[in-house]
Parts: structure tokens; C-alpha cells; sequence
């Protein structure tokens, strides 16, 4: 018996090298260096925004049958290990693939019943999600609720009389549900009278801004903020991590390709949204834009994929210690 779990391990080990050996022919894989990877871009909501994303488990990589751009090649690296193991860690590298994934945060569910976005607003089939930001430094995502559970029919208002709501908030410490992912949202408005809206099409997920941040009386333009401060890093660092961790689940849930994923600003450029630069106003104090955001999710997904596959033990000792 022992002799033949050996026989099954070695055959098994010989059937992933001759798959990966497959995969390092499609996606060209050389010991070489190549360039950068290339730019990552937001497409409308019916077509996908990376060429190469998986769909199934059993492809891993699922090539996009319509090639909008040649594939990448990726950067191998030496190792002793042979066979499947040499390719695993080489994608691995490339993709920034860890054992661990994004940890969860706090996440609670909420609705907002009494604004009247749950009341009577329709339902959607997400297509995409659409990032903001909240332009109100130091309210925090549990006391949106306050602030926007309230009926604008009812003479108070969600915020200033504008009737709104979105499907969550998050902080550096919460994410916060306050509307069904199949709702309709009421975030991000039109480009113009008449126009689409990614209302129809977008889960809606806003970022809470930092206490420290200052505006300008109109609220469009971050006149003093200090990027460099440890505290301010440390929070923006918490609300990228929450909001890839969110955005990662919500393309599992809804097949949501990682390209479909863009902001409020990108809803303008594209025609679907008023004319907003939340959240890269913000973020690019940090160095970050949308592009790395999306390769970020991507890469949340990839890692999640791998472990998925290599879940028995035995497996995972020989092909990961």
C-alpha cells in the first residue's frame, strides 16, 4: 500500500509539472526579466477590463476569448525544485501570491429602512463596483447610519435634502452594509440629464476620510493634508486593505471581473456618474490610483484561487514546504 501511495504522489507530482510546463508555454515563461507589467484599465460595464482572468478553477488562468491586448509575459525564477513547484513559485512572485489572505475586517449588516433609496428604490444585477470617497473628514462608517437613515419625503433629508444612499461605508477598522448588493443605489447621479447611470449597474462602496483632512469651503478640493504623518498612512493603509478584502468578495459573489471595478471619477470619464475625483483626490497623496487598486483585487483573487486548489494536506506539504 505504501508503495502505491508513492506511485499515486509521483504521478500525480508528473501530472501538475506537465500542466504548468503548459502553462509556461501560453504565457511564454523565461528565466529573462521583462518589462513592467502593463497598465490595467476600467472598461464599460459589457466588456472586460483584463484579458487574462479566471473564471473557472479548473483553467486557473481563463485567456478572455476576445484579446484586447497581448498577454503579459511573465518573470520566471531560478530554483532547484523542479516541475510543478518551479512554475508555482514563479506565478506566485508575479501575481504577489501569500499563504495568507487579505484578513476580514469588523463587517456588520444594516439596512437603512427608513431612507427612502430601501423604500423604493428597484434591483439590480451588479455589473461592476463603483469606489468613493466621502469628502467628510472623521465621520466614521457606523454613524453614516444616523446621519442616513431617514426619509428626504419626510422634510429631513439623507444629506443636505439630497436624497442618496450606498451599499456600504467602510473605515480603517468596519465595513458597514447599509443596503442589499442587489438594490439599486443612489450614489453617484448622471454626466448628463437623461444619460446612463452606474446607478443601474454598480454596487456603491464609500471610504470614510480621515479627521485630518481640509477642504476648501466647497468640499472639491483637499487644500491641506499631510500624507507623511504615521497616523494618516496607518489609516489609509487599513481602508485599502478593508476595501480590497470587500471588492475581492464581491467579484466571488457576482462574477464581478476585478477591471469592472472604478471610481467615481472613472464613472464621469466613461459617462455614467457625475462629474466627481473621489476617491483618487485622496488616495494620490498616498501613490495609489485606481489601476493598482485593480491589480490589487486581482491579486486578493488570485491567492484565494491557489489555496482553494491546493487544499488537501498532503498536497500543500509536498508542493508549498
Amino acid at each position: 500500500m505504501k508503495v502505491f501511495k508513492k506511485l499515486f504522489f509521483i504521478a500525480l507530482l508528473a501530472c501538475f509539472s506537465f500542466c504548468f510546463v503548459s502553462l509556461a508555454n501560453v504565457f511564454n515563461i523565461s528565466k529573462e526579466v521583462y518589462a513592467s507589467p502593463p497598465k490595467l484599465m476600467a472598461h464599460s460595464t459589457t466588456t472586460p477590463g483584463f484579458s487574462f482572468y479566471f473564471v473557472s478553477l479548473a483553467n486557473v488562468f481563463n485567456i478572455s476569448k476576445e484579446v484586447y491586448a497581448s498577454p503579459p509575459k511573465l518573470m520566471a525564477h531560478s530554483t532547484t525544485t523542479p516541475g510543478f513547484s518551479f512554475y508555482f513559485v514563479s506565478l506566485a512572485n508575479v501575481f504577489n501570491i501569500s499563504e495568507e489572505d487579505v484578513s476580514p475586517p469588523k463587517f456588520l449588516v444594516r439596512p437603512m429602512t427608513n431612507n427612502d433609496c430601501y423604500k423604493y428604490s428597484g434591483k439590480i444585477v451588479p455589473k461592476g463596483i463603483m469606489m468613493h470617497s466621502t469628502a467628510t473628514p472623521g465621520v466614521m462608517a457606523e454613524e453614516w447610519f444616523v446621519l442616513w437613515n431617514k426619509s428626504y419625503r419626510d422634510g429631513v433629508g439623507a444629506e443636505k435634502g439630497q436624497e442618496v444612499c450606498v451599499h456600504a461605508f467602510l473605515d480603517d477598522k468596519v465595513v458597514c452594509q447599509y443596503l442589499p448588493w442587489t438594490h439599486r443605489g443612489w450614489h453617484c447621479g448622471r454626466a448628463k440629464p437623461g444619460g446612463p447611470s452606474g446607478n443601474d449597474t454598480h454596487i456603491s462602496i464609500e471610504i470614510c476620510e480621515p479627521g485630518s483632512i481640509k477642504y476648501d469651503p466647497e468640499r472639491s478640493k483637499i487644500i491641506g493634508y499631510d500624507s507623511t504623518d504615521k497616523e494618516n498612512q496607518k489609516y489609509f493603509d487599513a481602508t485599502y486593505k478593508n476595501a480590497i478584502w470587500l471588492c475581492a468578495n464581491l467579484c466571488q459573489k457576482f462574477g464581478i471581473n476585478p477591471g469592472e471595478i472604478i471610481s467615481h471619477k472613472e464613472g464621469y470619464d466613461l459617462g455614467i456618474a457625475s462629474n466627481h475625483d473621489d476617491p483618487e483626490h485622496w488616495w494620490s497623496f498616498h501613490g495609489k490610483n485606481m489601476n493598482m487598486f485593480r491589480a490589487d483585487v486581482f491579486n486578493e483573487l488570485m491567492n484565494r484561487t491557489f489555496y482553494t486548489i491546493l487544499q488537501d494536506k498532503h498536497i500543500r506539504k509536498i508542493f508549498l514546504t
